[in-house]
């Protein structure tokens, strides 16, 4: 980014919210429970109300936080000085509206009302005009000068503010070609063709930097429309280690959903893109949703509702014939979306999966490169008084494992699995339906190279032993009747969560109960697993699906388990509507690796580590994480994972008395029984972290991995505005002296999660035009950090179906439209990828943070990318490193998927 010293739209107006108004508002209105920690005030709805009907107003703060910007104004953009008046009638018109809207859900739940509104209307007769005070501040961009906060989101939001009032669009056209080569016209110059053009509005999500998103685009297959627009994230980064100020602009892509939409449990986006008399393609698009809202029990009278406060303040502040009927907008989307008109829709669903079994999307998942890079290069002049783009990264030739074979990924040596779980083992297939039983006997048996005996009775359950080298391993399958069941609900029971948490011990006495008796009593000191067969979760009813119930009581009788689902409907190859014989197969093999591989631990150990001149294979990788509920910055549990060099499986170590390291199956046991509710303050988070590395810096070569996004909460120390070369600190006060961190390597981590890293595209040098990218594997530098690496895996075998990345949603690409001619030649022609899925890679980002004397940074970077290829069962690199893998799956054993943060951003 270029400095913004003098531009016009670099000063702001700043105004907090006025503490005349938020101090009055927690001591009468909204208390906090605790003293020492004040309760935010809900000013997300009336924020973003304000938002979209002021366009020219910026807000930043929704929790009324002294000290913090709340609002912001460009003084010199020519838009018109907000009235005070107004900004109080919307604040009060937006907490009464959210407070109405409150108390109307508390009513129909039968429950006291939420906000005293008697309370709060005193309070806001109170409110003035004159409160509202602001400071005139100029944003600046210098070398060496950290911004502050607010800046983040603000110079974000101000770049969208200008692409959208500029009218900037994106021409989605190419260049002429013929055999590969540019026609040119009679100047000479290369003969462009058209293929439609984007234009944008920003929306009021402000979560991370600014969202703009494309005019509507229409895909047809056969009778239907599937609208489709594409999305634009841009957010303002820092280099680590640097300071310097970037800009990532990241493409995506947001389906609209076509057809009813339902959902018995989750909330439905809404995007609302009119909400006023007088908007125009200024105004930001809000954002909302709605949900489903069962009536009373026996009595069909549930409907959908606005399930956020946005919707109840616009119609307050605006007019009713702007906000569309939830009952109709999720029955029939479309009638919103005015695309026979060509404009921008009323309101908008945006499509996920799991919105009912009859909505569906014919466009493709994701962006391909081509339609990055088309987006990118307009931005590139529409932006050019404010950032130029970075130069190329440079590419190194490491070395990578080979691809292993599914016959090599499936075959587990007895040997390891011994090292890893012991010299005894028993395996229990808990079956429901004969055809996933046998699938199940078939998958364990090639993996351990064992033959099943032809006089075994299918329907017995003792065990089959057999004797392999260093292994002793018991098999036996029993039918897995009320374990699977759905959660049985009481209804007597007056309150829904002691409904659930009934239903959970119940489940959970039962499981212990039939693990218990199952027991081999011939090999009482074995290590024991479990397949289960058991449905997804979208065949059990809302709160009744028990398969992290049944996880948590097995291993609590020192059981480890995995899931497998009850067959599909069979089909031919090719076919849709359900699953073929081979998928079956596969899914099914895999299911097994799950759970005699990465649940033991085993990883696979690439044969070289490091770059032919520095050679790094006695290494030990060591990995710390925390794991946190979605959304809650405290510590759940804290972990270490390290990978010796001389065994096959990785070990943990947990905090508590007993913190010696495990091997990992046994640390996940351990875990089966952790008190989840309880929670690690920062400071016993560092104090741990520190026993690990102290008694790992003894002298050998350790490659400590963090993911800076995991851990940084928690150790604040990870961050970048804290983060100093050649320093290890988890709390900024009280670094590490470096003398105890003999031989310790830190290589910091960061994936896409809040678009931290960027997007990326290869292009071939000898195209002087740069028209056709592509994407490359390997390990890329920075043009201008010698410590900033980043990673960049191959494509998986999985993604065979994908799109080109020279593909595109809407312009037609030169490739392969069929499969061969009568000569046996490819046949060839013009093709479009709409409704071609795309994959593009992960980029993660490998800072060498804390080096040892004479250390080559390309060798120790190239160990972190190839410690992504240790995968044992799997053939597919890893988003992250192997320890660290582990680690993040260790969290299925505490909280359930839906609670568990995510690891990346996804762009459709």
């Amino acid at each position: 980014m270029n400095t913004l010293n003098g531009h016009p739209l670099a000063a702001h107006r700043l105004y907090e919210f006025p503490p005349e108004w938020a101090s009055p508002l927690r001591e009468k209105v909204f208390p906090s429970l605790d003293p020492e920690q004040p309760r935010s005030i809900p000013l997300w709805a009336t924020n973003e109300a304000i938002a979209m009907l002021l366009p020219q107003v910026l807000t930043h703060d929704a929790r009324g936080r002294a000290g913090t910007p709340w609002l912001a104004w460009a003084i010199n953009d020519g838009t018109p000085e907000p009235d005070p008046q107004l900004l109080v009638e919307l604040v009060r018109g937006g907490l009464i509206a959210a407070a109405l809207d409150r108390n109307a859900k508390m009513a129909r739940w039968h429950r006291p009302p939420a906000v005293d509104l008697t309370a709060l209307q005193e309070v806001l007769v109170t409110f003035k005009p004159e409160h509202l005070r602001h400071t005139v501040r100029t944003t600046k961009i210098e070398a060496g000068q950290e911004l502050e906060p607010v800046d983040y989101t603000l110079i974000a939001q101000m770049f969208a503010t200008h692409l959208v009032a500029s009218g900037w669009q994106v021409e989605h056209s190419e260049y002429s070609r013929e055999d590969g080569a540019l026609l040119l016209d009679k100047h000479d110059e290369p003969i462009h063709i058209g293929h439609g053009r984007s234009h944008w509005r920003r929306t009021a999500a402000r979560d991370v930097g600014a969202e703009l998103i494309s005019n509507v685009h229409v895909a047809k297959k056969g009778k239907r429309e599937y609208p489709w627009s594409y999305t634009l994230r841009l957010s303002v980064q820092n280099i680590p280690l640097d300071g310097s100020v970037v800009l990532h602009a990241a493409v995506g892509m947001r389906r609209w959903t076509a057809s009813n939409a339902y959902d018995a449990s989750r909330a439905i986006g809404v995007h609302l893109f009119t909400p006023s008399p007088w908007a125009d393609e200024a105004c930001p698009i809000g954002v909302a949703s709605i949900k489903w809202q069962p009536g009373p029990k026996g009595k069909k009278q549930g409907a959908m509702r606005w399930n956020d406060d946005l919707a109840p303040v616009l119609e307050r502040l605006t007019s009713t014939e702007f906000l569309p009927d939830p009952v109709q907008l999720a029955r029939d989307p479309l009638t919103y979306m005015n695309l026979e008109d060509g404009g921008w829709p009323l309101a908008a669903v945006p499509f996920r999966y799991g919105l009912g079994k009859n909505c569906r999307h014919a466009v493709g998942d994701g962006v391909s490169v081509r339609d990055r890079k088309r987006i990118f290069d307009a931005l590139r002049p529409a932006l050019a008084d404010f950032a130029t783009p970075s130069e190329p990264f440079v590419r190194h030739h490491v070395a990578r494992p080979p691809r292993r074979t599914s016959a090599e990924i499936q075959s587990i040596r007895s040997e390891d699995l011994a090292a890893a779980a012991g010299e005894r083992v028993e395996l229990t297939l808990w079956w429901d339906t004969d055809v996933m039983r046998r699938e199940a006997i078939a998958a364990v048996t090639k993996a351990l190279g064992v033959t099943w005996p032809l006089d075994q009775d299918d329907t017995a359950t003792t065990s089959v032993v057999f004797e392999l080298s260093g292994l002793q391993i018991a098999i036996r399958q029993i039918p897995v009747g009320d374990i699977a069941a759905p959660l049985q609900l009481d209804g007597s029971v007056s309150a829904y969560r002691d409904r659930i948490a009934q239903a959970a011990s119940i489940r959970r006495e039962f499981v212990r109960d039939a693990m218990t008796a199952a027991r081999d009593r011939s090999l009482p000191d074995a290590a024991r697993f479990a397949l289960i067969e058991m449905a997804n979760a979208d065949a059990f009813g809302r709160d009744q699906d028990p398969k992290q119930q049944v996880k948590l009581a097995a291993g609590q009788v020192d059981v480890l388990t995995q899931n497998l689902t009850p067959p599909q409907k069979e089909v031919e190859e090719g076919k849709r509507g359900g699953e073929t014989a081979s998928s079956r197969k596969q899914r099914t093999a895999k299911a097994v690796g799950d759970l005699l591989t990465r649940q033991t631990g085993l990883l696979h150990r690439p044969r070289v580590l490091g770059t032919p001149t520095t050679p790094l294979n006695d290494v030990t990788p060591l990995g710390l994480w925390v794991v946190r509920r979605n959304g809650d910055a405290r510590a759940v549990l804290p972990m270490a994972v390290a990978w010796l060099p001389d065994v096959p499986y990785a070990t943990m170590r947990l905090p508590g008395p007993d913190n010696t390291w495990l091997p990992y199956h046994k640390a996940m046991l351990r875990l089966s029984t952790w008190n989840t509710e309880r929670r690690f303050k920062d400071k016993d988070v560092h104090g741990f972290f520190a026993e690990v590395l102290e008694e790992a810096a003894d002298g050998s070569d350790i490659a400590l991995f963090t993911h800076t996004q995991n851990i940084r909460s928690n150790c604040p120390g990870m961050a970048n505005g804290h983060l100093l070369a050649d320093t290890l600190a988890f709390d900024p006060e009280h670094p590490f002296d470096i003398d105890r961190l003999k031989g310790v390597r830190h290589l910091r981590l960061r994936t896409n999660l809040r678009h931290e890293t960027t997007q990326q595209y290869a292009f071939n040098s000898k195209d002087e035009l740069r028209e056709l990218a592509g994407i490359a594997a390997g390990l890329w530098q920075h043009p201008r950090h010698d410590r900033l690496f980043f990673s960049l895996a191959d494509k998986p075998g999985t993604a065979t179906t994908t799109g080109s990345p020279g593909g595109s949603r809407l312009e037609p690409h030169w490739g392969r439209t069929g499969k061969k001619d009568e000569n046996d030649n490819p046949i060839l022609g013009w093709k479009f990828d709409t409704f071609k899925d795309v994959w593009n890679p992960q980029m993660l980002e490998v800072l060498f943070a804390l080096k040892q004397e004479g250390d080559d940074s390309v060798a120790w970077a190239a160990f972190a990318h190839q410690q992504r290829y240790t995968a044992a069962h799997f053939a597919d690199p890893l988003l992250l490193p192997g320890v660290l893998h582990l680690a993040q799956k260790a969290g299925e054993y505490l909280l359930p998927s839906y609670e568990r943060e995510s690891l990346v951003e996804k762009d459709f």
